[in-house]
């Protein structure tokens, strides 16, 4: 969803007349989906195919975007191309799994750049990450002895964006909504909004227990809707037990949030929102930020990037969080054998919300439609100042603006001009196959290395060969029949000669002739003329 919002944001603030889109991918059907994708939001705007091997293309873009951390992996590839030609920009979601742990250690050992930047959700996640730094710097020191602490890339904040025009409501929407769900003048309505999974998004004991709480205290109407998805049924089962067991005097209703219709009926119905997250696996949460711009007062829990999303007491309340100390268990556990799930319920067991203050807040807005309604109003305004994508999306390119400047002034920096001169042209993990494995093949094809044909072997062979799928089924493609043709009708009449030569004898690239040569060789229709055989190693010694 959050990737989903930000493209169209993209796509809204691009100007087609005077600009275009490049789709960064290495399959030609993702860019043609991606293609669909823009034409369907904006029809007049252009979108271009940028392939891996297409630097050129990314130099021009001047900044290539991926919606998640990794910027190692782009940062890895632009070794090979000058790294000062465009930006690399990534950004959080959770912070939370081993895999995204490791993508944010890896950038102080990863060839990234200050005129790149990991965009960081909430001023708790870049904490997080700033934690993960120092302790990579520590364990380096360790490991190196004294180490210098490299230029890192930027670490700006900038939240997730909504369409808050996506979110608006009228009263007749509100009453046509709780209409279609059933739902009485008299009942007031808490939606919860979000994936249904006690253990990797919100534990809702806390939410049925206050609400119970509530409904016991003012004697009212208390309607519970939970709109998301259920990871399993047996979780289903276990949160539908969890209801009948403690909040008996509270209507639920389960609503399928895959069904966008019967979502836009819950954003219509609600009263208050509420989201009471207690779980690592979080870092921001975008449903309490769409509820706002609803219209709907907000019960959150402190906690996380939630923290930052509203101010207590005026678009609605916080309700406080306790965590264990002590969790080092279970990192050992995630560590050894436990998976992601049973890592995060497992801290979620072990952190706390306040009930009885969650329970005296709901009151509140249960007992005063005014209260509802000024708060509302108030989370509507926010939503719109700070978290719609025409103002965060300006806080994109303002960082975008800014990384190019400092990209540009890097060989005016007298350092930073010696460390692009003196860059390294591939990393140890991405070297060519003929770099990393230098003694496997007898002998590797160079311009010097001479091809002779082999007796009896004609262009009919080829053909013959080429069409078995053992062979078409290879990613890479074989050389056209004519090319193949002419170059074996040549060898049949001399004695061999140097792949070089024969390059520019059919006026063709070196490596394109070097790759006929190879697949030649494959098929067992020419040879190399000296062989050289190691005689191997007595493995004894």
């Amino acid at each position: 969803m959050a990737g989903n919002s930000f493209l169209r944001a993209v796509i809204d603030h691009t100007d087609p007349d005077t600009e275009f889109l490049h789709g960064f991918t290495p399959h030609k059907n993702a860019f043609q989906t991606f293609d669909a994708f823009v034409k369907d939001v904006k029809p007049g705007l252009e979108s271009r195919w940028c392939p891996p091997q297409r630097t050129d293309l990314l130099a021009e873009a001047k900044i290539l975007y991926t919606p998640d951390p990794n910027l190692q992996d782009f940062a890895n590839m632009r070794v090979k191309a000058p790294l000062d030609s465009y930006s690399i920009c990534g950004v959080t979601h959770t912070t939370a799994s081993h895999a995204v742990l490791e993508l944010v250690q890896s950038l102080y050992r990863a060839p990234i750049m200050p005129w790149d930047a990991l965009i960081c959700t909430s001023q708790s996640v870049r904490t997080t990450v700033n934690t993960i730094l120092e302790q990579e710097h520590e364990v380096l020191t360790w490991r190196l002895g004294k180490h210098t602490k490299p230029e890192l890339c930027q670490l700006p904040i900038i939240p997730l964006g909504i369409h808050t025009k996506s979110f608006s409501r009228n009263h007749k929407q509100y009453l046509k909504s709780r209409k279609k769900l059933n739902i009485d003048y008299d009942e007031t309505v808490f939606l919860f909004v979000g994936r249904l999974s006690p253990y990797t998004k919100a534990h809702p004991y806390s939410m049925y227990a206050g609400l119970q709480e509530v409904a016991k205290r003012t004697g009212k109407k208390i309607t519970l809707i939970e709109c998301g998805w259920y990871e399993a049924d047996a979780v289903k089962e276990d949160m539908d037990a969890c209801k009948r067991e403690v909040c008996p005097d509270v209507r639920c209703i389960d609503v399928d949030g895959r069904n966008f219709t019967d979502r836009d009926s819950c954003w219509g119905a609600g009263d208050v929102f509420v989201s009471l997250s207690d779980n690592i696996q979080e870092t921001f949460g975008l449903t309490p930020v769409e509820a706002m711009a609803v219209g709907m007062p907000v019960l959150l829990s402190d906690w996380d990037g939630y923290k930052e999303l509203m101010t207590d007491g005026v678009e609605g309340f916080k309700v406080p969080t306790a965590m264990l100390d002590d969790t080092a268990e279970f990192s050992q556990r995630y560590h050894a054998d436990a998976t992601y799930g049973r890592y995060c319920s497992s801290v979620s067991l072990m952190t706390g919300i306040d009930i009885e203050v969650f329970a005296d807040r709901a009151e509140k807005l249960v007992e005063s439609k005014d209260l509802r309604r000024k708060m509302g109003e108030r989370g509507k305004m926010r939503a719109k100042a700070v978290f719609d994508w025409s103002v965060v999306y300006s806080s994109y390119e303002e960082l975008w603006t800014e990384l190019d400047d400092i990209r540009l002034s890097a060989r005016q920096n007298k350092e930073r001009k010696a460390i692009l001169e003196t860059s390294p042209s591939v990393v140890a993990s991405r070297m060519t196959p003929s770099d990393l494995f230098p003694t496997y093949p007898s002998v590797f094809l160079t311009k010097d290395t001479c091809i002779k044909s082999v007796p009896g072997k004609t262009i009919d062979d080829f053909v013959r060969l080429a069409s078995l799928n053992i062979f078409l089924r290879s990613k890479e493609k074989l050389p056209k029949q004519e090319g193949v043709g002419a170059l074996l009708q040549f060898l049949s009449t001399s004695e061999g000669a140097s792949i070089g030569a024969l390059h520019k004898h059919f006026k063709t690239t070196l490596i394109h002739m070097k790759k006929i040569v190879a697949v030649l060789i494959k098929f067992g229709l020419v040879t190399v003329a000296d062989w050289q055989v190691d005689a191997g190693a007595d493995l004894h010694k």
